[in-house]
């Protein structure tokens, strides 16, 4: 018999609060594992706020865990939560998004597609609650379809920007400033695609977006999952043919962001190796490259965007 096995119910809410506790102070990593050894004693490890706390303390172990490590843990952790708690619980669903993540920061070539199929699915499971990551996944596989061969799948002209569309009227302005940068996204992506320059519609209206998003951001827009909104301007500008510009703009979203908790600290020397060319170029786009490594898997889209790039700009 378990300690305090007769009085789960005030164990777990006694566990639950200082998990919040913790929550609220930044989710220290060595009080997480603590926590977690903790209700592993006191509570079966299929508990809600067992799972709870274990999803805590892998969120913030995948901060310096290599992609790769995350995804069979994230793996395993759902299997048990949909075992024990059922798909539809909300520490189930927080699991499956961590279990996503995970996949998305792994970017090996399969996962662009495997990640919109599971974003379709989880839309249907809970209408409204995924379309954001579902436009986000269809973001995603748009952009690197052209470093994937001529059999990669390529979206439906229009696709990903009808779903931002639909995501994009919020009553949370957080919400809908999440939906406003994930819209730009997939017009640059969209834009980018069709290879025109100057830009077409698409990338105009990227490039407003970002603009407004720029005029009123503050601290939700340093996320880690979505771009800043100087990284859209800079590509938005880019892809206007205002090189110069974009190369300033670049310059200032990386000096700003590299040392933030962003999903891609690389992406600003990318938009800046496209608008500088020439040697300069080249010099940026290897940069790139070398965070790109330190970032992500060596076989992901990710690096193999950034050394494609570094081959285009080679003297």
């Amino acid at each position: 018999m378990r300690p305090d096995e007769d009085r789960e119910p005030e164990t777990a809410g006694r566990l639950g609060g200082r998990l919040q506790t913790l929550l609220g102070a930044g989710r220290d990593l060595a009080g997480l594992f603590t926590l977690h050894d903790d209700a592993m004693r006191r509570l079966p490890a299929d508990h809600p706020v067992a799972l709870e706390i274990e999803y805590a303390l892998e969120s913030r172990r995948d901060r310096d865990r290599a992609p790769s490590a995350s995804v069979p843990m994230w793996t395993d952790l759902l299997a048990r939560a949909e075992a024990s708690a059922g798909p539809d619980a909300a520490v189930t669903i927080a699991i499956r998004d961590g279990q996503l993540r995970s996949r998305r920061a792994r970017g090996r070539p399969e996962d662009l597609d495997a990640l919109v199929d599971a974003y379709r699915v989880e839309q249907r499971r809970r209408p409204g609650g995924a379309r954001a990551a579902l436009a986000w996944a269809l973001r995603d596989r748009a952009w690197f379809a052209r470093f994937r061969g001529p059999d990669a799948h390529r979206e439906a002209p229009g696709e990903g920007a009808l779903i931002a569309a639909e995501v994009r009227d919020q009553p949370d302005p957080v919400a809908a400033r999440t939906a406003r940068r994930i819209e730009a996204e997939v017009l640059l992506a969209q834009s980018a695609v069709a290879e025109t320059r100057p830009a077409g519609a698409a990338a105009g209206r990227a490039l407003a977006i970002a603009e407004e998003l720029l005029r009123g951001a503050g601290e939700d827009d340093v996320d880690d999952q979505l771009p800043p909104a100087q990284v859209l301007l800079a590509e938005g500008l880019r892809q206007a043919g205002r090189c110069a510009e974009a190369r300033r703009v670049a310059r200032l979203a990386y000096a700003l962001h590299s040392d933030l908790p962003v999903f891609d600290p690389a992406r600003p020397l990318l938009v800046q190796a496209r608008a500088e060319r020439g040697a300069d170029g080249y010099d940026t786009a290897c940069a790139a490259l070398h965070v790109r490594r330190a970032t992500f898997p060596p076989d992901s889209h990710y690096v193999a965007e950034a050394r494609g790039l570094v081959a285009e700009l080679r003297p």
